[in-house]
């Protein structure tokens, strides 16, 4: 009877190795000698998971901020800007010799437009908050929950005008131009726009839905919890 192809033996620990007859070669007497090798042994590699972007690793689920903290920190806001914009009308007239409201009034509004700029994409690009922002522990983030970038958070100033925008243009149409008609037009639109908010399920302006952007509650409670959700309190 032929012998086996394959064949075991003992290791040192008492354990089977699987042997095979590998190759052919010559005996004393001429007959054909099989040689004896121990089968290969491929290490079984496991499969391993892709690894996963790093803007993909940790994306804080911050719950997003009230229609009302929101709407408290934009009166917070017009207070603190007045401020702003007296500064840069102070700088305005100096550096032009500007004597009264009327001369030189667009290159003042494009001025102040420019500085305001400068102020809100300043704070939202480097913390995502500005001193109001921060007292209501509001904060601007992008999908992966950073602060935006230069070009988005530019796009959302822009977009943030949308705000006035209505009001101004009825206002125009309208010819109305008594201080408390103006005043109650823009009041009115503020509060029609704000209100657009709850139609939405994430409950977002609709600039920040276009920007791709949020206002998320960054109370303290709140980022204990996101940072450690299954942690008692």
């Amino acid at each position: 009877m032929a012998p086996s192809s394959m064949t075991g033996s003992m290791t040192a620990r008492g354990g089977p190795v699987a042997r095979r007859w590998d190759t052919e070669r010559p005996g004393v007497d001429g007959a054909v000698e099989l040689v004896l090798r121990p089968a290969d042994r491929t290490p079984t590699v496991l499969p391993t998971m892709p690894a996963a972007p790093p803007s993909a690793l940790h994306v804080p689920a911050w719950p997003p901020a009230t229609l009302r903290r929101r709407l408290l920190s934009f009166v917070y806001e017009g207070v603190l800007l007045f401020g702003v914009v007296m500064v840069a009308g102070f700088v305005y007239a100096t550096s032009t010799g500007q004597r009264h409201a009327l001369q030189g009034m667009h290159g003042l509004q494009v001025f102040v437009f420019l500085v305001l700029g400068v102020y809100f994409v300043g704070f939202w690009t480097r913390v995502g908050q500005t001193l109001p922002m921060r007292t209501w522990h509001i904060r601007l983030v992008d999908g992966a929950g950073k602060p935006p970038g230069v070009a988005r958070a530019s796009v959302r100033y822009l977009l943030c005008w949308v705000w006035f925008l209505p009001a101004l243009a009825s206002v125009r149409l309208l010819e109305i131009d008594a201080a408390g008609r103006i005043s109650a037009a823009l009041l009115a639109g503020v509060a029609a726009y704000a209100l657009l908010a709850l139609l939405s399920s994430d409950r977002q302006f609709l600039h920040d839905r276009l920007c791709g952007t949020r206002l998320v509650d960054v109370r303290p409670k709140r980022t204990a919890d996101v940072a450690a959700p299954g942690a008692r309190t």
